[in-house]
């Protein structure tokens, strides 16, 4: 297997699609260019390209992750037609302008039409999601998997960290805080 084709196998894993077809869909749908795209979500156009091309992996960027999954979102307005072609150029901007930190609760980017609200303001919810980007910056789906699978015979309290932060959702991650708030 080549590179390319492992890293496109990886970002299926870290965001259930390849990037190239997550970014053909939004530049389609949205009337983007390639570089209008990466404009809107704040990196570089030759990183758009690298990531679309599977040379990159994954978007290390909390903030361009956020702005990716607001588009989406976006995107799935418009073509569920709740959302006027007029606004849409508003609405981009509004996007491009965002600097909202990351609070996605899914391990890909599609949006969940039953994920649940959750209070921005918990701290619990704040503390989970820090431990949850940092574990993702560092590491992909499928590395955080193999570490806990190598950890859990020796050390399994570290493997069910690296599970239910790395790999579990957000409600799992929360929950998991608050079962061991004893601990620090």
């Amino acid at each position: 297997m080549s590179d390319v084709a492992r890293n496109v196998a990886e970002q299926i894993d870290l965001y259930g699609e390849p990037l190239a077809d997550l970014f053909a869909r939004l530049t389609s749908e949205l009337g983007l260019s390639q570089a209008g795209l990466a404009r809107t979500v704040g990196m570089s156009p030759p990183m758009l390209s690298q990531l679309g091309s599977g040379h990159r992996i994954k978007i290390g960027n909390p903030s361009v992750l956020r702005r990716l999954e607001a588009l989406l979102q976006l995107h799935d307005e418009v073509t569920a037609g709740r959302v006027a072609t007029d606004d849409l150029e508003t609405l981009l901007a509004q996007v491009r302008e965002s600097t909202q930190p990351w609070t996605t609760t899914r391990h890909d980017l599609r949006p969940a039409a039953d994920a649940p609200v959750m209070d921005d303001s918990d701290p619990d919810l704040a503390g989970a999601e820090t431990v949850r980007s940092l574990l993702r910056a560092v590491a992909s789906g499928s590395d955080l998997r193999d570490a806990a699978e190598r950890l859990a015979p020796h050390h399994p309290a570290l493997a069910d960290l690296l599970r239910t932060y790395g790999l579990g959702s957000v409600e799992d991650s929360v929950e998991h805080l608050r079962n061991h708030r004893e601990l620090f």
